[in-house]
């Protein structure tokens, strides 16, 4: 009985999807519609707040990370070079996504095709070059800040940093799941 219930069952559903899908096939695919310049202008606001909203979470990691470090008057002369790299690495970082095009793809948005698979690499090359170069100048900036510390307050470096780099990087990965 199970098995004439099933047989029955998935030869009505074959019969009922084969005219659909062939119906669905002639139709063409409605094309998307281009958005506003009200829709565009709106979404540019948004885009706006959200860089300031970020950049005011920012500052405020920034201080509690500063505050939390309890600094000695010797080691606040190395904190503002620290200070000056970091937010100068974090603030790039938005520059290649506009760079790349509004769906980050390198795509213009005159609707011209996809970059080659050639342009791509040298422009990940390009990036993963001037990142480098961002690194090494946050590197060279952190040292002297670094090695005065004590052993204490290296500790809290290490996770308050490594926080801080965390939470960058989720809000990047968030950014392109929504692109």
């Amino acid at each position: 009985m199970r098995r004439l219930t099933f047989a029955v069952w998935a030869a009505s559903a074959l019969a009922f999807a084969t005219p659909l899908s062939a119906s669905h096939a002639d139709t063409p695919a409605a094309p998307a519609a281009a958005p506003t310049p009200d829709q565009q202008q709106n979404w540019q606001q948004i885009r706006e707040q959200r860089r300031q909203e970020r950049a005011t979470i920012f500052d405020a990691r920034l201080t509690g990370f500063k505050a939390s470090l309890a600094l000695t008057p010797d080691q606040e002369k190395n904190w503002a070079a620290f200070e000056a790299a970091l937010r100068n690495a974090a603030a790039s970082r938005p520059d290649w996504r506009r760079q790349d095009g509004p769906r980050g793809d390198g795509a213009r948005e005159d609707g011209d095709a996809r970059p080659s698979p050639v342009d791509v690499m040298r422009r990940l090359s390009q990036r993963l070059g001037d990142r480098s170069t961002q690194l090494t100048a946050l590197a060279d900036a952190t040292a002297p800040l670094y090695t005065s510390l004590d052993d204490k307050q290296k500790l809290v470096f290490d996770a308050t940093l490594r926080e801080l780099w965390r939470e960058r990087r989720a809000a990047g990965e968030r950014h392109r799941h929504w692109q």
